[in-house]
């Protein structure tokens, strides 16, 4: 109900801007790193987001996020805003770490302490995962159990599933894979339960690759099996390309295609660095601050964005463009320290407007993220922090 109210106040145009804005304070209190050693750890973290109609305000919004001296999230807490304008407790997410910093736990609980759903990780001494155990506690406790093994390259070669909390339950799917020394996949093969008809069936993938000295693949064989139904896909290739599919069902050849003309393409010789070639201009400028990979591809391109930024490196100034036409501009204005504190987004097709200034504690945490259209607030995220000292 929030959405609409707020889209017939502010209009359509300025409730696109809106939804830019809105991810923007996502990127800017959330996901941004804190490059100043100097600044305390968050402990915890608290936002709450209101919407306002004709200078009244409503909760629309309210998480909670804490963490660990290593800035790792470890309890997720969300609310949901009541009629009154308060908050109540949805549910929580409690993630637990080892002495290696790695995820080991995750556990969802309901607003009434309840746990739901948890989730526990078993590393190897490579930092691999070995084992995943996820278990659903409503109404009744609902377990399953993978593990998982490496090769020397650290492709995962097997995969199990179990119907249970250990090796011992019962075992419901496995994909095992093969890889030759390029690390190229040779075979492939999976099985997992389905039900066909009331009936628990087991249903089969195997794939196999062959591959010539150059590291081409030149056949690939798919197969299929539920029970009833059986397919087998076979390609060839030569020099990268398809040149034969034929397509299989319950043994019968079901339809098939061959490349009319082979490709006989001679391979060119290969060097172990490159002949000369001169008087050679390429297409393309490999100076990677002035190459542009679609200058030679013929395109049209949907959304562009570009920006101007100050002498510090801040942008200053984004232009969007779809199909080449500008639809927005949003011009940032910082302080001495680099914050942002005012940011402008023009609606060029509506020329509309939305204005959003920033505050900031003493750690240059952002506190408070207004935005008006014109001079009405019609949005305010509002954060509170707690650090370690």
């Amino acid at each position: 109900m929030i959405i609409p109210i707020i889209k017939k106040h502010i209009g359509k145009a300025n409730f696109n801007l809106l939804v830019m804005t809105i991810l923007g304070f996502v990127l800017l209190a959330f996901q941004l790193p804190d490059d100043n050693d100097n600044k305390p750890k968050v402990k915890k973290k608290t936002l709450k987001s209101y919407s306002y109609t004709n200078s009244i305000s409503e909760l629309t919004s309210h998480v909670e996020e804490e963490f660990n001296i290593h800035g790792q999230m470890t309890t997720f807490s969300k609310y949901d805003a009541t009629q009154a304008g308060e908050s109540s407790l949805q549910s929580v997410k409690v993630y637990k770490y080892d002495h290696l910093r790695h995820l080991v736990g995750t556990m969802v609980y309901d607003k009434n302490n309840i746990l739901l759903w948890s989730e526990e990780k078993t590393w190897d001494d490579y930092d691999q995962v070995i084992k995943i155990k996820r278990t659903v506690y409503s109404p009744t406790a609902d377990e399953t159990f993978k593990t998982f093994e490496y090769d020397d390259d650290g492709n995962i070669t097997t995969s199990q599933a179990f119907n249970g909390s250990d090796e011992n339950s019962e075992l419901v799917s496995e994909k095992k894979r093969t890889y030759n020394n390029d690390g190229f996949l040779l075979t492939a093969s999976d099985w997992n339960y389905v039900v066909q008809d009331n009936k628990r069936v087991k249903q089969t993938t195997q794939i196999e690759n062959l591959y010539n000295t150059k590291g081409q693949i030149t056949k690939s064989i798919l197969s299929t099996n539920d029970g009833k139904h059986r397919t087998k896909d076979i390609k060839a290739f030569q020099n990268g390309y398809m040149i034969a599919w034929n397509k299989y069902e319950n043994g019968k050849i079901i339809s098939r295609y061959k490349h009319l003309k082979p490709d006989t393409t001679a391979v060119e010789k290969q060097y172990e660095l490159p002949p000369p070639i001169q008087d050679y201009r390429p297409k393309l400028e490999y100076d990677d601050a002035k190459r542009d990979p679609l200058a030679n591809i013929a395109h049209t391109p949907f959304r562009t964005m570009t920006v101007k930024t100050d002498k510090n490196g801040n942008i200053i100034k984004t232009v969007i463009r779809e199909y080449g036409q500008v639809v927005s501009v949003i011009y940032s204005y910082y302080n001495e320290l680099n914050l942002i504190t005012r940011e402008r987004q023009i609606d060029k097709i509506n020329n509309t407007s939305l204005e959003t200034n920033y505050q900031y504690d003493k750690h240059g945490s952002v506190v408070e993220a207004s935005t008006y259209d014109g001079t009405d607030l019609v949005l305010q995220h509002q954060y509170n922090y707690e650090y370690y000292h």
